[in-house]
């Protein structure tokens, strides 16, 4: 070894060892002793030369036995390597020493040690890339120069492991977008890297990484190139790959031309680099099925997995998005239907759960814990809770936990039947070109996820434009939708039949809704266009349902049997609606005013409001009804001896007051958030173009199609929304946003596509039905009104925060659907000998599957005046025939084909369920003369 390089060796070392607070003269000669000992090779003298090092002076941040371990391990492991016959013993041994030094003692130590390491010089590709690697981590985010530094050594090696290796094609693309995103501000060092990089990425041509060497001309810093080099290079790897539509020509482009040369590469090689990140990645599963999370509102897509719905994405073709557009449809009347009291229901059991997981995480029984900070902290297993002094709080927060999860999990099984018959019945039967007055919240939503371009006409006022591109979104929307159901709906029939997950619950309940609108048109004495009975159903779900629910005080013996009753009881209650109130909301009026919107639920009947009420629809009864659940959510949380365990404290009321406002903070701002659905999310790769001025591209995918000829499946319908951005805050939001991605080590910003369903008091809008981009990483975030790209101002800042949390949550709510609101995750930390009360042991028992199937046959029995055993058996009869499947299908998409007609009565629900004398072809809701359950 160089000796120059081993006295740097030993310097650094001596840096990485000494203390913040000083060491003596001898200590350093202990230091000294050591070091030279580990470059000599002698494994004993190197051990007892560790043990006499002053690792215990004051201001170390570790124990002596921990350290000490730490630095025995590498002697001994040095010694190994040497003596193995290693060509590289002290590199590996500083890189060993490093990795343990991160966990066991101050970071920058671990990163000093291995910049020693990697200024050796030795080891193969693996052992440099893990060190760039490892030193990536450690590297301090708040020093820009010396964090870029270490990216682009990590983008070098992971380079030149992945041409080595022939795999591990990935995290060197990630590796190389991060340092492109992150250029270094020293010339000199810049030039070296550069220069670094274009050797590593010498044969990649033929491989995975080939994109990156157009990224490398195009989306390098400018200053690190020859411009006339640049030039040449960009223009054949533009040719080469064939990326230009032929309307762009770059033939001419001089050196002069460079920024509009660099801006047009970058802007059409990305989709070669993210197409190549694509292939490489694991692909989701075929089948996955489209579902809304009860806790949260997330919906997840499988093609929205890694992908956003932008500008016209969504109606680009049937066979891309026919299905996908009803499947949305689908999720999007779930996420409406819960909007209203059965939603504020679900909140309140939701808030207790998260706010008794902070009196659990805070290992306190007392009062007074920040509710913000609580939130942002991550899940911790429930054996490190310690119980106070006295009697144990935690049997009973977890008691308390238990049976507001027990509530919530048997509501949802209870209305399942319901809420899944009445988003088929919009799904499938509601075309947006049926009702000349309107369009259903579900559709409106969908349709704000489409972005439709109009250009103003000479002289044109903004009113006649805005009316204009209106009518041309309704236009392309409806059309589109009304094809869907022309193409898909008989298919779709025959799914639901099939559907891998309890068919008998969509069978069952789409047949009561159906039912219910015939006898609707039976007593009005003619058909009734879908979407116009859809938009009643809609609001009596949502708005009407306040009575249906069990009182969430009652006690856990009678609230699954109110649960049953009050749902049967809200549907038989539809089904009894007076002529003259159907009439009035079903039937088409002379004038063209639609049907009266302005209403309340009084006692299961719409009560038309007038002008003079001055008070929103919803806004009076529902106003009550919200309040009512939201105190709710405190009484869950904080009942029985649990309270009284909690306030002990001697000003008692104080101590409550405290508690029931954290409880009701966080209600709120879950009710708030259940307004916000994101559809679809990926990482947006963010490319500077110009640092001075802070433009920079972003590039989010937009879909991964179905696949076709001529490629891999997976992308050979695959389309990006790249877009040039001027950032507001110029080169300092810029450098914001270059932190952030140093902070999560990634050149990828979340995009997600979030639409307001409320339209939220504080939002630039306040309109139902409006949606919003939103690009975020870390603390930088870009919310903009649409595919707009123009940022929300500032004084909706609130609005921007909420809608940053609700697709990037803190900790208690991240993936909360797998965690607090799961039974299984909630019980399994009861293992720990902690006593089982009552919930635990209903929790426990609880089948939501089983609870569910029998809701929906009870609420069918009462529908067609048979035993819920007989439908139960008649269901799973029609279910188990594949082969009746098209008729029944047939049959409930409206044919006319005696020969179909008959061949459905003959399935084992035709007697039951179908009456080819109706209107719509189902039997009438029957209501026993007493009111009971038959």
């Amino acid at each position: 070894m160089d000796i120059r390089l081993a006295r740097a060796v030993v310097e650094a070392l001596k840096t990485a060892l000494l203390t913040r607070s000083g060491t003596s003269a001898a200590a350093l000669e202990q230091i000294d002793a050591a070091l030279a000992a580990l470059l000599s090779g002698d494994a004993a003298e190197l051990v007892r030369a560790f043990d006499r090092l002053p690792v215990t002076a004051a201001g170390w941040p570790v124990d002596e036995a921990t350290f000490r371990l730490a630095l025995t391990d590498a002697a001994h492991g040095f010694a190994s390597l040497r003596a193995n016959g290693d060509e590289a013993p002290l590199g590996r041994a500083l890189q060993a020493l490093a990795t343990k030094l991160q966990d066991v003692a101050e970071g920058y130590s671990a990163f000093l040690l291995c910049e020693v390491a990697y200024a050796l010089g030795d080891g193969g590709a693996d052992d440099r890339f893990e060190l760039t690697r490892l030193q990536l981590r450690l590297a301090s985010v708040d020093n820009a120069s010396e964090f870029h530094l270490r990216a682009w050594r990590h983008a070098v090696e992971a380079c030149r492991r992945a041409l080595a290796r022939g795999s591990d094609w990935l995290p060197a693309i990630d590796a190389v977008e991060l340092a492109l995103t992150l250029p270094l501000p020293q010339p000199d060092r810049q030039a070296e890297s550069m220069q670094s990089l274009h050797a590593a990425l010498g044969r990649a041509e033929r491989t995975a990484l080939a994109p990156l060497l157009l990224a490398y001309w195009c989306q390098g810093p400018l200053q690190a190139f020859d411009r006339a080099t640049l030039r040449d290079k960009i223009v054949r790897y533009l040719r080469a790959i064939d990326a230009l539509p032929s309307a762009v020509d770059v033939s001419d482009a001089d050196e002069d031309d460079l920024p509009w040369l660099r801006a047009v590469a970058a802007t059409y090689c990305q989709p070669h680099v993210d197409d190549a990140r694509l292939a490489l990645a694991p692909a989701p599963p075929p089948d996955a099925a489209a579902e809304i999370a009860w806790s949260d509102h997330t919906l997840r897509h499988v093609r929205y997995l890694d992908a956003v719905p932008l500008r016209r994405s969504l109606l680009v073709d049937l066979d891309r998005t026919g299905d996908t557009v009803m499947e949305l449809v689908h999720e999007l009347t779930h996420a409406h239907t819960l909007l209203g009291p059965l939603g504020w229901a679900r909140t309140a059991c939701r808030s207790a759960v998260l706010y008794l997981e902070m009196l659990l995480y805070d290992h306190v029984p007392g009062v007074g814990k920040p509710r913000e900070r609580a939130l942002w902290k991550d899940l911790s297993p429930l054996d490190a809770v310690t119980a106070p002094d006295g009697p144990s709080l935690v049997p009973l927060l977890c008691d308390a936990q238990l049976a507001a999860l027990w509530r919530s999990k048997l509501l949802q099984a209870v209305w399942l039947p319901w809420l899944e018959g009445l988003a088929v019945y919009v799904e499938l039967c509601c075309d947006p070109r049926g009702d000349p007055h309107g369009i259903l919240a579900p559709h409106a939503a969908l349709r704000s996820l489409v972005d439709v371009h109009v250009d103003a006409r000479p002289g044109e006022a903004a009113e006649h434009w805005r009316q204009r591109l209106d009518a041309e979104l309704t236009q392309a929307f409806d059309s589109f939708y009304g094809s869907a159901l022309q193409r898909n709906a008989r298919l779709r029939h025959i799914g639901y039949l099939r559907s891998a997950h309890q068919p008998e619950l969509y069978l069952l309940g789409y047949l009561v809704v159906r039912s219910l609108v015939s006898r609707w048109e039976l007593q009005l004495g003619r058909p009734v266009a879908p979407m116009i009975a859809a938009r009643l159903l809609l609001d009596a779900t949502r708005n009407g349902s306040a009575q249906a629910l069990p009182g969430l005080a009652a006690g856990l013996d009678e609230f699954e049997a109110q649960a049953r009753r009050g749902l049967e009881d809200f549907v038989a209650g539809l089904a009894a609606l007076p002529t003259d109130v159907l009439a009035r909301y079903l039937l088409p009026t002379e004038s063209d005013d639609a049907p009266p919107r302005r209403h309340r639920w009084v006692d299961g009947v719409p009560v038309p409001m007038t002008a003079g009420d001055g008070a929103p629809a919803d806004d009076l009864q529902l106003r009550a009804e919200h309040a009512s659940l939201r105190q709710r959510s405190v009484d869950l949380a904080l009942r029985g001896p649990l309270a009284t365990e909690l306030l002990h404290e001697a000003d008692l009321a104080a101590a409550a007051a405290r508690h029931a406002q954290g409880i009701t903070q966080l209600f709120d701002t879950l009710h708030s958030q259940s307004s916000l659905v994101a559809v679809g999310r990926c990482r947006a790769r963010v490319v500077v173009l110009d640092a001075e001025r802070g433009r920079v591209l972003l590039c989010p995918r937009t879909f991964a199609g179905l696949g076709g000829p001529g490629g891999p499946p997976e992308l050979a319908k695959t389309r990006y929304s790249i877009r040039m951005v001027q950032l507001e805050g110029g080169a300092t939001e810029l450098q914001r946003l270059q932190r952030a991605c140093r902070q999560q080590r990634t050149a990828r910003v979340l995009c997600s596509r979030v639409v307001d369903l409320v339209g939220l008091s504080d939002s630039p809008f306040a309109a139902p039905s409006t949606s919003y981009v939103h690009f975020g990483l870390g603390d930088w975030q870009l919310l903009s009104a649409g595919d707009t790209m123009r940022p929300v101002g500032p004084s909706y800042a609130a609005f921007a925060e909420l809608v940053r949390l609700r697709v990037d949550p803190p900790g208690l709510m991240r993936d909360e659907a797998r965690t607090l609101d799961r039974a299984a995750f909630l019980l399994a930390r009861l293992q720990g000998g902690l006593t089982q009360g009552p919930a635990a042991r209903r929790l426990s028992a609880l089948d939501e599957g089983r609870l569910a199937s029998d809701s929906a046959a009870g609420l069918a029995a009462r529908a067609f005046a048979r035993t819920a055993a007989e439908l139960q058996s008649s269901a799973t009869a029609l279910i188990d025939a594949p082969a009746e499947h098209a008729a029944v299908a047939d049959y409930l998409c409206g044919s006319d084909d005696a020969a179909r007609v008959q061949r459905a009565l003959a399935t084992p629900l035709g007697p039951i369920a179908f009456d080819p004398a109706a209107a719509s072809r189902v039997r009438a809701f029957t209501l026993p003369a007493t009111g009971a359950m038959p």
